[in-house]
Formats: structure tokens, C-alpha cells, sequence
């Protein structure tokens, strides 16, 4: 058995490694040169450990996961302890849980059939809180909103069993102790599956009305007498600490007046019963955490008006550590200012609330890019979508652009350098096609002809630039996904990566800056015959911009199979073997005239010096940007 918790815990050292490597910390890093070799030093290592990874994967984990037979009780034990390291793993949080789902999904079938309820009731609390992860890793995907909705169904369902074993007379039956306590912790637990989810008034009234009965819970003596060792003091605040947040981002869900007015009145109680015992309560929430609350819901009942509620909020912000990441930290460095933001009326914004716009975005995005190496992603993520989902464009200020590759060279520099490399490929993919056939850019920006095409040459090229280079903002909503390095993808994950065509269209298109190149992005991903690729939905033949995305997906493969770094833990293709790729599927996945292209010396040549020479100043490029970023000063 020792030998297995050691082989388990060798994996979950390397996938933490493999996470960190992927996002090298710059403190020990003193230039440009040193940031590209250091890249390439770790994505070598990486290679290293993801050998050892899905060998371990392969012998062990799968072996168990798609095991029909009978598991040993040393077998359960070994997989529930190495699942919730997986979930708790040191420094990085949320470790692999894809994994971690398979594995508690094959021992929740085997305690299903054994006679152990207190065994059932723990694994399904380990299987709620990977629901509940996963859940939110999927609702970033707003194109699909069905992937979170079957993990949140899932953990509804587990905790409406929960609710069930809260009746006095099956509460009694449960003779573990612990037992209870998870029963009781997770029936209050379960509303969380209600986040985001919905904006339907009976489900917004059931979430209230769960939460509500929980507070009967801590002044029942039946239950005090059933779990005296329970943390009652933690349970009643974390009760109306839930109830708080029931009105998250300024009432999304959509709560109704008297709904709003009781959650207001719980945030009070909240409020009131943390200052109580400051320094124990503090583990479960911020004093700034709980004021926002307050705030947020005094506005909702109408106690405070806009601008002072506004007002509040920036003077909120102001007490918060910009330097910090705990989830608190988080919250006020990124939520609160975006709170600020989702208020402000785009059309009629003063002088003084554009200003203010423009240094918060510029501290958000410095706050991101000082993140401590990968720890504390799903946090940064999921409150970068949100800012993403609520960001003003403002052309003399700030652009939707200048967001996007902020965001990608802060969340994973890799992804970074791989959009800025397509975009340079397609650009001088484009440059030679118009010298060589400019009649095939007919329809590029509404060109008529060839020689409207080549009057407007300097812009076309302009637009295939910025097109290539915006193709992968989906990616932003799933860069935890991305992450996975040390092993194949699962059917899960390759749902979730399979949308960030359509996240990327749907993010693109919000905004006047970028709502040009929303097609590009939707379509990079399909053959040039429409034969397979993804979105299904798309028809490539059918787009005016059929060209440009033939020359996106070509180049996005082009740099997806030649580079080493941030892609992939294998040794990059050659030019030679991608160009034999390319024959290979000339007239399916790839256009025939692409083929011709790079027959030409002029082309080859330069694709050569980009691959090379060109890809190693990108990364250096990226360096600068993550150097200068976090050396930038915190303004307000």
C-alpha cells in the first residue's frame, strides 16, 4: 500500500510541476534571451514527466476506473485519498479533476452496492465538490451552457438526497457522527449548484427557501443533541454568508423585491455576527468580502442610489492589497471594480467615469499579470471572463483588442505567442497570395475585383493580420484546459476545447473593435472541404471569408505542429513534415492553392525565418510585456 501512496503522490508532484513549468515565475529570469530558454528548458522536462504520467494513468488509474469488478476496501482507501489530493494539491488548486470525477464516479458505483451509508454519504461529498469545481470550469462556456448544466444537475441531485436525510427520522438512522456533520454541511452546500445556472423565479424561490430552512437547523436542539461536536458558530454564518451572495453581480438571477429584501436582512445578520469574532470568521470570508455584500444588497432594496452606490464601490476598492491573491484578494481587486463597471451606462458615461474606466482596467490587467506563477488560475479566470463579459469599449481610451491580448499573455504566455504567430503567418500568407493571385482576395472587405483588391491592399492585409490574430479568444474561458499537458485529453475536456470557436465568435462580436473578425474565429477549426472540424454548424463554403479562414486554420496547425514550446511536450515537426501533411490533405482539411503557395521559394523562405528566428523574438516579446506589466505602478 505504501508503495501505491507513493506512486500516487509522484504523480501528483509531477502534474504540479508540469503546471508550474508551463508558467515560469520571472524572478529568477534577467532578460528577453533568458525567458525563450527557460520556455524551452521546461517544456523538455515537461515532456519528461508527462512520459511518466500517462504510463501511471495507464497502469493504475484507467485499469481502475473501468473496472467492472469487485473493489477491495484498501483499493477505495487508496483512490479516495489520492482523489482528494488531486482536489487540495499543495500550492495548485483543483488538480486534474476530470481525473478526479472518473475516479469518484467508479467508487460511487461500488459504495452504491454495499451496505455502508456513513461510506456512501463521504464519497458523495467528495463527488459534490468535483461536480461543483467542474461546474464552474464549464459555465466560463456560455456557448454551451449544457456542459455545466449536466455537472450542476448532478450535484442538485446529490444534494436533494442530503435534504432528504435532514428529515428527523432518517437523521436518526445515520449512526456515524461525521456523518451527520457532511449531511448537514452539504445540504446547506448544495446551493451552490443554483450559481449562474438559472434565472427562473421558482428556482430562485426554491434556492431562498433551502437556505432559509437551514437557518431553522442551528436552533433546533434535535440537531444539536443528534452532532454536539458540529461547528455550529461556523454553520450559521456560513449559512447567511450564502444567502448574501444570493444576489452576485448585482442581482443577475434576477431575485425578486421581497427575495431581496430577506437576503438583505441575512447579510445584515452576517455582517453583525462576523464583528462578533473577527478573527474567527475570518477564514470563511474578508471583512471586505462581506461589506461588498452589504453594499450590493442596501443598493438592490434601495437604500442607496447609483452614484452612491458607486461611490462605495470605489472606495471599497481603494482598501484592498493589490498585491495579494487570496480568494478575498481576488474578489476585491477584480469583482468589486467590475461591479463598479457593470453599472455605468456606456452611452451616457462622463468625462470623470471614462478616466476612472480607463485605470481600472489598467490595474485589473496589471493585478493579472503579477498572479504568482499558475496558482490561484480558476480564481483569475473565472473573474476574467466575468470582467471580459461587462468590459466598455472605449476606442480612445481602451479596446476590446488591447483586452484580449492582455488577457492571453497574462493567463498563458504560450497561448500568446501562438495567436501573434498565426496572425504573422497569415499575414505573409496573405502578402504573397496577393502578389502571386490577388483575384482570390476578391470579396475580402467587400472588394468587388481584382483591382479594387489591390486598392485596398494595405487594409486587407490589415484585417488577415488582426482576424489571425484574435482567432483563439475563446480560449480565454478554458485555459485551465489548455493546461493539460501531461496526458491525453478526456471526452470532457475535448467538449470544452471544441467551444472556444463559438466562445471566441460570441466574445468577438459584442464588441465594435473586433465584431469583424468574429467569423474567422467561429470557423478556424473546419476543413476547407467542411467535411469535419468544428463547430458542426458552420459551413465553410458558404463564408465570403472562406479564403482568409482556409489561411487561418492552415497557419494556426502550421505553428500548433512546428512549435516545441507551450503547445505540446513533444519535439515540434519539421517545416518538411508539416508541408508533407499539407499534400496529404490538400483538397480536404487544407485548400489545394495552399499547396502551390509554399512550393514557392519566396514563401518558403520567409515561413522558415518566422518559424525560427520570428518565434524566439515573440517569446521574447512576451517577456517584455510580462516584465513591464508587473513592474507597472497601481494607480487610484
Amino acid at each position: 500500500m505504501e508503495d501505491k501512496r507513493k506512486a500516487f503522490r509522484d504523480y501528483i508532484d509531477r502534474t504540479v510541476e508540469i503546471r508550474l513549468l508551463s508558467t515560469p515565475s520571472l524572478d529568477e529570469i534577467r532578460d528577453a534571451n533568458g525567458y525563450s530558454d527557460r520556455l524551452t528548458q521546461n517544456f523538455i522536462r515537461i515532456g519528461q514527466l508527462a512520459v511518466s504520467n500517462r504510463q501511471f494513468l495507464d497502469e493504475v488509474v484507467f485499469p481502475f476506473v473501468q473496472s467492472d469488478e469487485r473493489l477491495t476496501e484498501e483499493d477505495i482507501e487508496e483512490m479516495v485519498e489520492f482523489g482528494n489530493e488531486m482536489i487540495d494539491a499543495g500550492e495548485v488548486e483543483y488538480l486534474d479533476l476530470p481525473i478526479v470525477f472518473q475516479l469518484s464516479e467508479r467508487i460511487l458505483r461500488e459504495k452504491k452496492n454495499q451496505e455502508d451509508l456513513p461510506g456512501l454519504i463521504r464519497q458523495l461529498d467528495t463527488h459534490m465538490d468535483t461536480c461543483y469545481a467542474l461546474q464552474m470550469m464549464a459555465v466560463r462556456i456560455t456557448s454551451d451552457p449544457e456542459i455545466a448544466r449536466r455537472f450542476s444537475n448532478e450535484g442538485l441531485k446529490i444534494g436533494e438526497y442530503f435534504l432528504s436525510l435532514l428529515d428527523k427520522e432518517r437523521f436518526v438512522q445515520i449512526k456515524d457522527e461525521r456523518a451527520r456533520e457532511i449531511v448537514l454541511t452539504d445540504a446547506r452546500y448544495m446551493t451552490v449548484f443554483f450559481q449562474k445556472m438559472t434565472d427562473d423565479p421558482q428556482m430562485n424561490s426554491y434556492n431562498l427557501k433551502i437556505l432559509e430552512r437551514m437557518c431553522t437547523i442551528w436552533e433546533d436542539d434535535f440537531y444539536i443533541r443528534m452532532v454536539p461536536n458540529f461547528d455550529w458558530k461556523y454553520f450559521k454564518y456560513r449559512v447567511l454568508e450564502y444567502i448574501s451572495i444570493l444576489s452576485d453581480y448585482c442581482n443577475e438571477r434576477g431575485f425578486d423585491a421581497d427575495e431581496l429584501q430577506i437576503i438583505y436582512r441575512r447579510t445584515v445578520q452576517a455582517w453583525e455576527l462576523w464583528h462578533t469574532n473577527a478573527e474567527y470568521f475570518s477564514r470563511c470570508s474578508t471583512e471586505n468580502q462581506l461589506k461588498l455584500r452589504l453594499l450590493r444588497n442596501q443598493y438592490l432594496v434601495g437604500k442607496t442610489g447609483d452614484d452612491e452606490y458607486r461611490n462605495q464601490l470605489i472606495s471599497l476598492y481603494k482598501e484592498r492589497d493589490p498585491k495579494a491573491y487570496l480568494h478575498g484578494d481576488i474578489e476585491a481587486n477584480i469583482l468589486t471594480p467590475v461591479e463598479y463597471i457593470a453599472l455605468l451606462d456606456p452611452e451616457r458615461m462622463t468625462a470623470q467615469e471614462k478616466y476612472t474606466l480607463k485605470v481600472l482596467y489598467q490595474n485589473l490587467m496589471t493585478y493579472i499579470f503579477r498572479m504568482p506563477n499558475s496558482r490561484t488560475l480558476v480564481e483569475l479566470m473565472e473573474s476574467s471572463v466575468y470582467l471580459i463579459e461587462h468590459f466598455i469599449e472605449i476606442p480612445s481610451l481602451i479596446s476590446f483588442e488591447e483586452m484580449i491580448l492582455q488577457c492571453l499573455a497574462a493567463l498563458h504566455p504560450p497561448t500568446y505567442v501562438h495567436s501573434i504567430m498565426v496572425g504573422q503567418i497569415t499575414e505573409c500568407l496573405c502578402e504573397h497570395l496577393l502578389w502571386h493571385r490577388p483575384s482570390m482576395m476578391v470579396g475580402i472587405l467587400d472588394t468587388k475585383d481584382t483591382a479594387d483588391v489591390l486598392a485596398h491592399r494595405a487594409q486587407i492585409i490589415d484585417f488577415c493580420y488582426r482576424a489571425a490574430l484574435y482567432h483563439d479568444t475563446g480560449k480565454i474561458a478554458i485555459m485551465d484546459t489548455i493546461f493539460v499537458y501531461g496526458r491525453k485529453l478526456l471526452d470532457m475536456e475535448f467538449e470544452m476545447i471544441r467551444n472556444h470557436p463559438r466562445m471566441g465568435y460570441q466574445m468577438l462580436l459584442r464588441h465594435e473593435s473586433t465584431a469583424r473578425y468574429a467569423e474567422v474565429a467561429l470557423g478556424h477549426h473546419k476543413w476547407h472541404d467542411n467535411s469535419r472540424g468544428y463547430p458542426e454548424e458552420f459551413d465553410i463554403t458558404a463564408s465570403p471569408l472562406r479564403v482568409l479562414i482556409d489561411i487561418v486554420q492552415c497557419a494556426d496547425c502550421l505553428d500548433a505542429a512546428t512549435d516545441s514550446i507551450g503547445r505540446s511536450y513533444n519535439k515540434g515537426k519539421s517545416l518538411d513534415q508539416f508541408l508533407q501533411e499539407l499534400k496529404d490533405g490538400s483538397g480536404t482539411r487544407y485548400a489545394p492553392w495552399l499547396q502551390e503557395l509554399f512550393a514557392m521559394e519566396d514563401v518558403r523562405r520567409d515561413i522558415d525565418f518566422m518559424l525560427t528566428e520570428g518565434r524566439r523574438h515573440n517569446y521574447q516579446k512576451a517577456y517584455h510585456i510580462l516584465r513591464t506589466m508587473q513592474e507597472r505602478e497601481i494607480n487610484l
